[in-house]
């Protein structure tokens, strides 16, 4: 039994020397920065408080409140690029810009922690998890990654008590962009609807449970028990990735539907209406 033992653990010291001395390629390892000083520096002045203490009508920019001077130095400052959060993995460093319990400026670091989470604060959830410390006040503040592009908007802290417990959620830039360019030029957010109840299926697409027959969908000829598969050629694999491709199509556009009808494949355009406010 003892040199049984014996070569056991000869063979695990084996293996494990040859793993240190670089047999077996292992992964190539990202290195965090030494200090996040000289990122801090660059976009904290960028990341200002505004607090309301009453309200008055303004047009479509938020900044014509501020007097001319505050607005070009304001404008100077803004970070150059907004990150391109689809690029955003699961261990990249971030850091998180606000003002916590009203303390001014603050900064705080992490990893993205996972992607795509849904915390059911709407049918558009798609968060960005981060274990970066984000607590009451941080609502609105910027998500930079180590360029110093904003990636995200700190939006949800998960809590039992309401303080940081490690665990915060940041809006993906990707999607809040347009939402914000949109609310610049319109005033409000116009959402793709296509009029169906939709169910996740055991399979690839998602089956139409229900059709509103004045709808755009039903107009358009599409019928209960109908899988799509596609929507402009995009792959949706579930009732959210569905949900949100309609969503992100301007009302009065068309939509190429690709549908499973009965076991045989067609396509269908679909003029897309606009999402009724009482539905989220």
């Amino acid at each position: 039994m003892t040199a049984v033992l014996s070569r056991r653990a000869a063979m695990a010291l084996a293996v494990s020397a040859a793993a240190a001395s670089g047999c077996g390629q292992p992964a190539a390892a990202r290195v965090g920065p030494d200090s996040f000083a000289p990122l801090v520096r660059r976009v904290l002045p960028a990341v200002v408080n505004i607090a309301v203490v009453e309200s008055v009508a303004q047009g479509n920019d938020p900044l014509s409140l501020f007097p001319p001077e505050i607005r070009r130095q304001f404008r100077d400052r803004l970070p150059q690029h907004r990150g391109d959060s689809r690029a955003l993995e699961v261990g990249d460093w971030v850091v998180a810009a606000g003002n916590p319990f009203g303390l001014g400026g603050s900064i705080t670091a992490g990893i993205v922690s996972a992607r795509g989470r849904d915390i059911g604060s709407g049918p558009f959830d798609d968060f960005i998890q981060i274990d970066a410390p984000i607590n009451p006040g941080n609502s609105g503040g910027p998500l930079f990654n180590t360029d110093g592009q904003v990636v995200g908007i700190n939006s949800a802290i998960y809590s039992p008590t309401g303080g940081s417990v490690g665990i915060g959620f940041a809006i993906p830039s990707d999607l809040a962009s347009p939402i914000v360019a949109e609310l610049r030029e319109k005033g409000r957010i116009e959402r793709g609807w296509l009029g169906v109840t939709m169910q996740d299926i055991n399979e690839r697409g998602v089956a139409i449970a229900e059709v509103v027959r004045s709808g755009p969908a039903g107009r358009a000829g599409v019928r209960p028990g109908d899988i799509v598969t596609a929507v402009n050629d995009q792959a949706v694999d579930d009732a959210r990735s569905l949900l949100r491709a309609v969503a992100a199509i301007p009302p009065g556009q068309t939509a190429r539907l690709t549908l499973r009808r009965q076991g045989r494949g067609i396509e269908l355009p679909v003029i897309v209406g606009r999402r009724p406010s009482n539905e989220g």
